[in-house]
């Protein structure tokens, strides 16, 4: 047991911050925890703008102190609110992707170069097979073809993904197959699931043999 020098009251040790600088036995500090939230919270009410620096300059001083007591701050609020706690969360994302569109631009392009330097190391001579096939399906494109049409159809697919559909746009007759040769066109393109595309295979419609 310590008794608190500030408010009188014998409490257990634990109800006490450590205090390295202290020269008591015991690496406490004299005062008790309550009533150095007290006198904390009284200091930050008398002068917010002195509070705010001391604490901005903590944080940068212990960064990592501060991101713990973030976490332990946000996960005592989704547990007491969740749905209060996911629409403030959203609410404050949104507040700084508006006011700081250059960050978010940056850390975009940061975890995109990332994610491809990635997927090359983990793929290795992928990108010019997929780069041959692009030449390719260019190659069978006719030069009266209806472009902006076929773009469209490639946006809607991309939509319908980030809308959480599975969605893709397949070549009805292959451009590659040892029977017939599709063409890249408006009107040899559809938009299939990715499920129906992969087990479409390298084949047509269904009431084409395949080989």
């Amino acid at each position: 047991m310590k008794r608190c020098s500030k408010c009188g009251v014998e409490k257990e040790l634990t109800e006490f911050y450590a205090n390295r600088k202290s020269r008591a036995l015991d690496g406490l500090q004299s005062r008790c925890k309550d009533c150095c939230k007290a006198v904390a919270e009284a200091r930050r009410k008398a002068d917010p703008a002195e509070a705010r620096r001391l604490r901005t300059e903590w944080g940068k001083k212990n960064p990592d102190k501060q991101r713990a007591l973030y976490r332990a701050r946000d996960k005592r609020k989704l547990e007491r609110d969740p749905e209060a706690y996911r629409a403030a969360a959203a609410e404050r994302v949104a507040r700084y992707r508006e006011l700081h569109p250059d960050r978010i631009a940056e850390d975009s392009a940061r975890n995109n170069a990332e994610r491809i330097a990635k997927w090359r190391s983990l793929h290795p001579g992928r990108e010019a097979e997929l780069k041959g096939h692009r030449l390719m399906v260019e190659r069978k494109r006719l030069p009266w073809a209806d472009v902006p049409r076929m773009k469209d159809m490639y946006e809607l697919a991309r939509a319908y993904r980030s809308a959480g559909v599975s969605c893709q746009v397949d070549h009805i007759v292959p451009l590659k197959h040892p029977l017939v040769c599709g063409l890249h066109v408006i009107w040899n393109l559809q938009l299939l699931s990715r499920k129906d595309n992969s087990s479409k295979g390298n084949r047509t419609w269904p009431d084409m043999p395949d080989g």
